[in-house]
Formats: structure tokens, C-alpha cells, sequence
């Protein structure tokens, strides 16, 4: 199925994905809580699983992605924060 008919299905479909995405994780968290897993330890086990399962996509989709909006965005951040350090107000 290709065609204008098939990309306008693409928001539907990824719509569908995230929700059932959604429910295993509420279904797995509340299947881990319910065996004694703590939920301030779930919260890190979360976060791990996630970054070990987005890095690669994030690496393979943004390698050659570096643009000057980035640089310059943390250009300023270094600044600001040099900035704040000699002269911090409480």
C-alpha cells in the first residue's frame, strides 16, 4: 500500500504504536510493583532500558546532523554558565 492513501494512515499508525507502547509499560510496571519492586527504583530501571533502546536510533538518525544551531546553542549555554560562576546572585 503506497500512496497518498498510505501516508495519510502514518499519524493514525503511529498513534496506534505509542498508545500500545504506553499500556505495556503501565502493564510491566504494574506487574514489577506488584512483586515488590520499589517505584523510586523503577523509575531508574525505566530510564536505563529507554536510553540503551533510543541511543542507537539517536545515533544512527542524528550522526551527520551536527549543524551551527547546535554549536552555537552550546556555545551560549558555556558562556552563561562561565557567567554565572564568577558572578553568582543568591
Amino acid at each position: 500500500m503506497t500512496g497518498p492513501v498510505a501516508t495519510s494512515y502514518l499519524p493514525l499508525m503511529a498513534m496506534i504504536f505509542v498508545q500500545a507502547g504506553y499500556a505495556g509499560l503501565n502493564i510491566l510496571s504494574k506487574l514489577a510493583m506488584e512483586d515488590g519492586l520499589h517505584p523510586y527504583i523503577l523509575v531508574p530501571y525505566r530510564q536505563i532500558i529507554a536510553t540503551f533502546a533510543l541511543a542507537p536510533l539517536a545515533f544512527l538518525f542524528e550522526r551527520y546532523c551536527y549543524c551551527i544551531d547546535e554549536f552555537t546553542a552550546i556555545l551560549g549555554f558555556q558562556v552563561a554558565f562561565a557567567a554565572n560562576v564568577k558572578n553568582p546572585t543568591m
